[in-house]
């Protein structure tokens, strides 16, 4: 593991080798966005008295933090001896203030002196009961007095150390998670956050900026992963990297360097990450890589049950969190979109017909156990599309083919229309892997995108047919009978017109450009027109790229946005945590005038 700056050059010298050498193919390695700060623990401490009483406190703080990374700020300096010893053991962000404007120049000439300043940054101010920071940022606050002012600036989730006692602040209010690719692993595009009712862009406040930019990532148009939010921790999937921040102050925590990590035109295909509350789950060649949140560090990896064909190596294709097992798919190796280059025809998966439309498939479905590593189950059947695997109910459900041509073609990457002949709607319970129903199901043709979510009993399809037309269609999550069927026409046949899923919040189907009831079918209204993206819900707004970040109330029907902010092609920006978190996804588009940046808003109404 390399963690410094520059270039890393490994020599082999006095080796014998008993058979020819061999390696794998060359990547590259940028050390460029290792942000963490670095350690000083090496340095001599400059006080002479006090070390041990402070280095306790530091612990403690540290250990109430359950984390030694993000921000912490420090109410009250007396001598910098806190700040040092925080900053000397953990890799926070330590910001100290205090209303002694001479004792705080005096603190920061001793850590310039020393080369602690940076590390630790030390700020006057006129009163510590009215700090000039913007409130709920800071991960773990100190103070030696309880006061409104603590509670003010630490984070939901966050906590504070006042004297003996430690609190933690709790969350807003129908704060939700975005664990999954569309949400949750219901494919909804909603995961119950409510924003403390926000509707419109004057409803929400600018919390944080900055890193990362577009260098860590591929151009905007690969349709490429969403980013994460769980546990008070944003996720964001670069090019073949993963970097983790504080979702409240952007602070990175950590970042890793996968080369073999990646994944693009995901609407033919699944997410290749997901999360629970303490881990990341990332699909990596044959592998499951379980990620602690915390530190980056791989607990374990789980190797993919391998499918029927025996001459075939497999990769993991889906991947799901199911509460006690992680679900994973096995899928031929070197299916996946992995390309980023090129326009609607190769690298912008924009086409109507071609390559880039075809459907990426799996040859079986199994599930590990999450604490043991142990399988749990596996189950093989027919050619599966990894876009319609869905969680709900304790059930996860999928479309299978069954076509004889299908299941013995040489390729995962399926355009024929054979894929629709002999094809079946399947519900395994999750723990166990035992089949609980199946129907035979006739939808339309998805020659161009097939996507499936879960909401409210029913488990909806959307197929994305040649001729212009979204098919809809809902069956009952009880027993995969069918429900209700509907068509709804496409926008248009270029920029993300042609390729709507569905977005699932309470009893509305969203199929852009039209909102449906969940219940019949029935065309209730319509959706404001947006290109190349798709969208994410929060219980009262939906957000979208049209142009820029759109955000579009859709109990009134009036859309607001944000000028010169762009998401990616595909979902860059998220509600989760209280919060909509959009990490810079539009690099790398030719229309320019954007601020490359990302960016997290914050209600006002909190």
């Amino acid at each position: 593991t390399w963690s410094g700056i520059g270039e890393l050059t490994l020599h082999c010298e006095g080796v014998k080798f008993v058979s020819a050498p061999r390696g794998s193919k060359a990547f590259q390695l940028d050390t460029f966005f290792n942000y963490v700060p670095a350690s000083i623990t090496e340095k001599k401490s400059p006080y002479r008295r006090g070390a041990r009483k402070a280095r306790a406190l530091a612990e403690k703080i540290l250990k109430a933090a359950g984390n030694d990374r993000g921000l912490c700020v420090v109410m009250g300096i007396g001598n910098g001896q806190l700040a040092y010893e925080l900053a000397r053991n953990s890799r926070m962000r330590v910001v100290g203030v205090d209303a002694d404007s001479a004792k705080v120049q005096e603190m920061q000439r001793s850590f310039l002196q020393q080369g602690l300043y940076g590390r630790a940054t030390l700020h006057a101010v006129k009163s510590l009961a009215a700090l000039p920071f913007v409130g709920d940022c800071a991960d773990v606050v100190y103070a030696a007095k309880a006061s409104p002012e603590v509670t003010r600036i630490l984070r939901p989730g966050g906590r504070a150390v006042v004297g003996r006692r430690v609190t933690t602040k709790p969350p807003f209010q129908g704060a939700g998670v975005w664990t999954h690719q569309y949400g949750g692993a219901d494919n909804a595009a909603y995961s119950g956050e409510e924003l403390l009712g926000a509707r419109t862009v004057a409803d929400l406040e600018v919390l944080w900026l900055g890193r990362p930019g577009p260098r860590y990532q591929p151009d905007r148009n690969g349709r490429k992963p969403a980013p994460l939010c769980v546990s008070g921790r944003l996720f964001g999937q670069g090019l073949q990297r993963i970097v983790a921040m504080s979702a409240f102050n952007g602070s990175v925590l950590w970042s890793l360097e996968i080369p073999a990590f990646g994944r693009f035109n995901l609407p033919r295909d699944c997410g290749n990450w997901c999360a629970d509350k303490d881990f990341i789950y990332a699909a990596v060649k044959d592998r499951c890589w379980q990620i602690r949140q915390t530190d980056g560090k791989v607990i374990r990896t789980f190797k993919a049950v391998p499918g029927a064909k025996k001459d075939w190596a497999y990769d993991w294709g889906y991947v799901a969190d199911g509460g006690p097992v992680v679900l994973g798919s096995a899928t031929k190796r070197g299916t996946a979109f992995k390309n980023f280059r090129g326009g609607a025809e190769r690298g912008w998966y924009d086409a109507t017909g071609g390559a880039v439309v075809q459907k990426v498939c799996s040859d079986g479905l199994f599930a590990f156990d999450k604490a043991s590593g142990k399988q749990k189950w596996a189950q093989t059947d027919g050619v599966i599309i990894n876009s319609t695997i869905t969680v709900g109910e304790g059930k996860v459900a999928y479309v299978t083919c069954r076509n004889p041509g299908v299941i013995n073609s040489d390729s995962r990457r399926i355009e024929s229309g054979a894929l629709w002949q002999n094809q079946f709607l399947v519900a395994l319970d999750v723990n166990t892997g035992k089949k609980l129903w199946e129907t035979a199901i006739d939808t339309g043709d998805g020659n161009i995108m097939f996507t499936m979510g879960y909401g409210g009993g029913r488990f909806v399809i959307v197929a994305a047919v040649g001729n212009g037309t979204f098919n809809v269609c809902s069956f009952k999550a009880a027993d995969g009978a069918a429900a209700w069927r509907t068509d709804v026409p496409w926008l248009e046949k270029h920029h993300g017109g042609h390729m709507s899923r569905p977005a699932i919040v309470d009893d509305k189907v969203f199929v852009r450009p039209r909102v449906v009831g969940l219940a019949d079918g029935k065309i209730l209204g319509n959706m404001p027109k947006g290109g190349c993206g798709t969208y994410a819900f929060s219980k009262y707004a939906g957000f979208y790229r049209a142009g820029t970040i759109q955000m579009w109330d859709h109990i009134s029907n009036r859309t607001s946005t944000w000028l010169r902010l762009r998401p990616g092609c595909w979902l860059s920006t998220i509600p989760a945590c209280g919060l909509l978190l959009s990490p810079e996804g539009g690099g790398g588009c030719k229309c320019q005038t954007w601020l490359e940046t990302s960016v997290v808003f914050i209600p006002k109404r909190r």
